[in-house]
């Protein structure tokens, strides 16, 4: 699901290992603007006891997971869409240490939001009105991360790496 080179840090957080998580913090001069894997609890009733947990039988764990920016921008996906939080709400999130390059991550983003409006268009053209983008087994916060991360590594260069030191 994920390449090589940021396989370790999401399997090893899919797989319950929070202990790298740290609470968010912008750093809105980073000499390299960079986003880091955000978490959150769920904001469904009932799931507060399930945070950071696996769902049985999957890679998948209870909760929400987002893009979070030096600067303060951010994104992720929901039922609704593609979605970014009031600066005031990332303090909910917790984040990994890794860095992501925010200008490939941005490029990535637009590239799959695109792919994702051009299925949507063909879904519309061919009367398939089941077709969304988000399906909590299918393609979730999680799936939509990962699907981003992917794209973004296709632009990473030997001088200009993804992930930052």
């Amino acid at each position: 699901m994920y390449p090589d080179s940021v396989a370790d840090v999401v399997k090893r957080h899919a797989h319950g290992d929070h202990t790298g998580l740290q609470p968010y913090s912008s750093e809105p001069n980073a000499a390299i603007p960079y986003y880091k894997m955000g978490v959150r609890e769920l904001e469904l009733a009932k799931t507060s006891n399930w945070y950071g947990k696996r769902v049985p039988g999957t890679d998948l764990h209870f909760e929400h997971m987002h893009f979070v920016g030096s600067d303060g921008s951010n994104f992720g996906l929901t039922s609704t869409g593609v979605f970014s939080e009031p600066m005031q709400s990332l303090n909910k999130y917790q984040v990994e240490p890794t860095k992501y390059r925010k200008e490939y991550i941005d490029r990535a983003k637009i590239e799959i939001d695109r792919k994702w409006d051009a299925l949507y268009s063909r879904a519309i053209d061919i009367q398939d009105y089941d077709h969304r983008m988000y399906n909590l087994a299918k393609h979730n916060c999680q799936h939509y991360f990962a699907e981003v991360l992917q794209k973004a590594q296709e632009y990473a260069t030997e001088e200009k790496p993804l992930m930052l030191p």
